[in-house]
């Protein structure tokens, strides 16, 4: 995206590699060519060096850059549009040198000096941005010498903008030429007014000036939208409504203040110049200070956010390290309980995935399918507290050992119900042994009755059953467990449960059989 130096130039606009003080603007990377980043090391050596051949390196480097080999990155439009800035810029000097040579040279030489001393001590904003009453001058100087005054006074300002910031011959090319024949639009429109610069003539002088406010911004303002439009490739239209529009009032405000300026030099010389600069430098001051302020507070305030972020990566990795913790400490109660009983190990791992095939097959939202799944880990937790004798009873139990077998599902809840994370699954390990009909336990619940995460474990239960190995049998098929499961829809399960599961490919089902090495 582009950037945007606010400065005294009226806010001139550049395209990658082609800055201004005013205002830089910054394609995006793969957009950027050679005109972006054209310094290498021996060009870099070399602006550093002093001296009549250093300079010639650097001129020859910038005409290389403008006729030499094309980088394929860099359209010709571009490298046209900045030679034919150029071209009308010597092209000027040919025209208006013989009214430089009749102007006063030291009120250009002192108007100069203070537009370049206004954008040299621009106040920074925040990143590259930067603001400045540099266009206050110039544009007085535009006034006062006429087309002199944006010859010159452009001219300076640009090549001091350009050598003390190292650009290279092809941006100060564009700089010359954009700043310059903007500063002679301004100048032709003035003037085209005829009025004197007398104080009586002040509404009239108003409107000459903000007319030429606005006629330095379209030109300048359009020039290096082109530019940037050529370099980013986009309509430049857009450039300009993105990234110049909101500039009209700046050159607005600073016109009718190159205005004043003008009047009070004109009216009083010197004496004049120095009480109208004494407002604009307090004013300077000022904003120095509080925008010094301002980035001790923001600054702070970044350091404040980077703490913070790195708090929060901290604190979501320890979160992420907890759950990692829980479930681990799950799976390892879940395999302690079916290590108990050599008939179930591995039941409740594969019931937990047939659960998640059929809560899915029901577009369950993922917390319930996680609830689900801890429920069905868990389901069994409360045989805890059933004795081996009868847990692992060889034989039939009796009327008493089935009553006790069956108090587990609520001996689970009461082992986890102090849990606050496995809240949710609790349903399932209270009513994983209800039936459809009613005929189940602890509390014959029938019907929509039963929670879905125990209706929907039910299934998955009896499946895995049906397809595991037993001492007493070899697993069962999984196509005959699915008829079976059909056949018990209304009675044992619940029929839209069933219906979810019978959608489930039966590849599917035979996959996890196999990956748990039960029946196929």
């Amino acid at each position: 995206m582009a950037e945007r130096r606010t400065t005294g130039m009226g806010t001139a606009w550049t395209p990658p590699g082609l800055g201004t003080s005013p205002l830089d603007v910054r394609a995006p990377e793969d957009n950027r060519s050679a005109w972006a980043t054209n310094h290498d090391p021996a060009r870099d050596d070399s602006s550093s060096r002093t001296g009549s051949s250093a300079v010639a390196r650097r001129i020859a480097h910038g005409l290389r850059d403008l006729f030499g080999r094309q980088d394929p990155r860099t359209p010709w439009p571009l490298r046209v549009t900045v030679a034919a800035l150029g071209v009308a810029y010597v092209l000027a000097w040919i025209v208006f040198l013989p009214s430089v040579a009749q102007s006063n040279l030291w009120g250009l030489i002192l108007f100069a000096i203070l537009a370049i001393a206004a954008e040299h001590y621009g106040v920074s904003l925040y990143g590259d941005s930067r603001v400045s009453i540099s266009f206050v001058f110039s544009m007085a100087s535009v006034i006062l010498f006429h087309s002199s005054g944006a010859l010159v006074v452009g001219s300076l300002l640009a090549l001091s903008v350009g050598i003390a910031r190292r650009h290279a011959l092809h941006k100060i090319v564009f700089n010359l030429g954009s700043i310059v024949l903007a500063a002679l639009a301004g100048s032709l429109t003035y003037h085209s007014f005829g009025i004197a610069l007398e104080p009586s003539n002040l509404p009239y002088l108003l409107l000459a000036a903000l007319a030429a406010s606005v006629m330095n911004y379209l030109v300048s303002g359009w020039l290096v939208a082109l530019v940037v439009a050529l370099t980013a490739h986009k309509p430049a239209t857009d450039i300009w409504r993105e990234k110049f529009k909101w500039l009209f009032f700046h050159y607005v405000v600073l016109g009718i203040l190159s205005l004043l300026l003008s009047v009070a030099f004109e009216s009083l010389g010197l004496f004049g110049l120095l009480a109208f600069l004494a407002p604009p430098l307090m004013m300077r001051y000022a904003m120095k200070q509080y925008v010094d302020r301002t980035v001790e507070n923001v600054t702070a305030l970044q350091n404040a956010n980077e703490e913070l972020h790195v708090k929060h990566e901290e604190i979501t990795r320890a979160f992420h390290d907890l759950h990692e913790t829980y479930d681990a400490t799950l799976l390892a109660l879940s395999a302690a309980l079916d290590s108990r009983d050599s008939e179930t190990e591995g039941h409740s791992q594969r019931v937990v995935a047939y659960s998640r095939l059929i809560a899915r097959a029901l577009d369950l939202p993922e917390v319930e399918i996680l609830n689900l799944a801890q429920g069905a880990l868990l389901h069994d937790v409360g045989k805890i507290g059933i004795p081996d004798s009868i847990l692992l009873k060889p034989g039939p139990l009796s009327e008493e050992e089935w009553a006790e077998m069956r108090r587990h599902p609520m001996l689970g809840m009461r082992i986890l119900s102090n849990v606050r994370f496995l809240c949710g699954a609790l349903p399932v390990v209270k009513h994983h042994h209800e039936r459809w009909d009613g005929s189940g336990y602890p509390e014959g619940l029938r019907g929509d009755q039963i929670p879905l995460g125990a209706r929907i474990f039910a299934v998955a239960d009896a499946f895995d059953a049906m397809t595991a190995n037993r001492p007493y049998r070899k697993a069962l098929p999984c196509w005959y467990a699915r008829e079976e499961i059909r056949r018990c829809a209304g009675t044992h399960f619940d029929p839209k449960v069933v219906s979810a599961f019978l959608s489930i490919p039966l590849s599917a089902l035979q996959e996890l059989a196999v990956q748990a090495g039960v029946g196929g």
